[in-house]
């Protein structure tokens, strides 16, 4: 079975960079722009956008991008050429160091200055650092050196217990962390560039009390005007973890806007160009119109949209409402190409309304897809002299009867979903073979899946 989830690789980065199959090339480059515009202080971002959206490989390509035009970085010469030939814009910073740090990744550590600082460590000095002598490796020790003998619940205790001899042995301690972190920035600037940019990955899917002393940690030490932090984030996701760790009444919408000074959202892609270009799907096909319209409906993420379109490509239909002949058969099909997709696509968008589809309370979502939909199978709902039309006050052509689609679709769930034995609806009789069928579909416990498409 092929996957077609990609991995945020720098070479998977580079690919999507080069083909650009969702077209976000243009928007990774105004937001590299956008980044050569803060230079004057310490500025914090946040980059907004659903879970799966692609924020990852968003940044990663920028990261890739920045590290590409600066000659101190630690890229290899053969993926640095790549990149620039394909991002072909010598305006773009040629001095910006930069980190990446998925914070859920170090989301069990204590301290984040920690983890933030190996990653910076681990960004400036490579896979292998040089030894003993590395002045980076060395002032990030400084900082372990630091932070490992400042104990905050003593500072706490010698304030709450009016000990003020020992509070301000703490507080100079917390100072140190201060003067040792701007050390630090201060070395892996010299020897990587003039500015430092800082993408914050992840931060969003962190436990509370950690993502809160993160954004606090930088906001106290981090205070460099030569430092860029870039968050990509899911900020709904985000309010609910700063209420989760201040409260529920808490003013999380005003917590993160004092902390952030710009706010931008990742651009959702065109699904129908990333479904033909990266997922391999006829959307001029009966089962790809209805995948598009779905996941328009729904608003699917990236990663929604791969998931569903692997499960759909599982059970693909294939030709099944062009070869139906008789009434069951387009029965059968018409089960197959319309509704099947859409309890697959219920299912990952909202099991409450799934269950009310399922068992035959709510026809809505069918009546809703349908009527975005113009397939010549939709014909399948009429039969005679039968035609569609939005009013049906409206005169019927002569010996013909004027059908409402709502109707029509209300009628064919219904027949599903609410009746047993034998219904027929224009073209098409459901019968217990159909709902079993559909059923058997549902389930992906089909003889026939297609458990290695390409």
């Amino acid at each position: 079975m092929t996957n077609y989830s990609l991995k945020p690789t720098d070479e998977n980065a580079l690919e999507l960079l080069k083909t650009d199959p969702i077209q976000r090339k243009k928007y990774v480059q105004r937001f590299t722009k956008i980044l050569s515009r803060m230079e004057d202080d310490c500025y914090t971002v946040a980059l907004n956008g659903d879970w799966g959206s692609g924020k990852t490989f968003f940044v990663k390509q920028i990261k890739m991008i920045l590290d590409a035009y600066n000659s101190q970085s630690n890229m290899a010469a053969g993926q640095r050429t790549a990149v620039q030939q394909c991002y072909g814009d010598a305006s773009c910073p040629n001095s910006y160091a930069t980190v990446y740090y998925d914070a859920w990744a170090f989301d069990n550590h204590d301290d984040p200055i920690l983890s933030l600082v190996y990653a910076a460590l681990k960004s400036g000095c490579g896979e292998e650092p040089e030894g003993k002598g590395n002045s980076l490796i060395e002032a990030a020790v400084r900082v372990i050196d630091v932070i490992k003998g400042t104990n905050l619940a003593e500072i706490y205790e010698a304030f709450k217990n009016h000990q003020p001899e020992k509070l301000t042995a703490e507080i100079e301690k917390a100072e140190d962390i201060k003067d040792s972190i701007r050390a630090f920035i201060d070395t892996l600037i010299q020897e990587k560039g003039n500015r430092l940019i800082i993408f914050i990955d992840e931060l969003d899917r962190c436990k509370p009390d950690y993502a809160i002393r993160l954004l606090e940690r930088i906001k106290h030490y981090f205070d460099d005007e030569r430092i860029t932090f870039v968050f990509s984030v899911n900020l709904t996701q985000l309010q609910w973890t700063v209420k989760g760790y201040y409260g529920s009444s808490f003013d999380a919408t005003g917590y993160l806007e004092k902390f952030f000074d710009f706010f931008f959202t990742v651009p959702r892609v065109d699904s129908v160009r990333f479904l033909w270009n990266s997922m391999n799907l006829d959307t001029d096909s009966v089962t790809g119109q209805m995948c598009v319209a779905i996941i328009k409906q729904f608003n699917f993420s990236m990663r929604q949209m791969e998931r569903y379109i692997r499960v759909m490509k599982i059970i693909e239909m294939g030709d099944a409402c062009e070869n139906a002949r008789s009434r069951r058969d387009k029965a059968t099909a018409f089960v197959g190409e319309f509704v099947i997709p859409l309890l697959i696509g219920l299912q990952m968008h909202d099991l409450d309304m799934y269950h009310n589809f399922r068992i035959g309370k709510d026809p809505t979502p069918l009546v809703n897809i349908l009527a975005s939909i113009d397939a010549p199978e939709c014909k399948f709902l009429l039969c005679g002299e039968e035609t569609f039309v939005a009013d049906k006050n409206m005169s019927p052509m002569p010996g013909g009867t004027h059908v409402i689609k709502k109707d029509r679709v209300i009628e064919v769930y219904n027949a599903i979903f609410s009746k047993t034995g034998g219904v027929d609806v224009g073209q098409m009789t459901f019968s217990d073979r159909t709902r079993e069928y559909l059923y058997e579909m549902e389930s992906i416990l089909i003889p026939n899946g297609n458990f290695d498409f390409e």
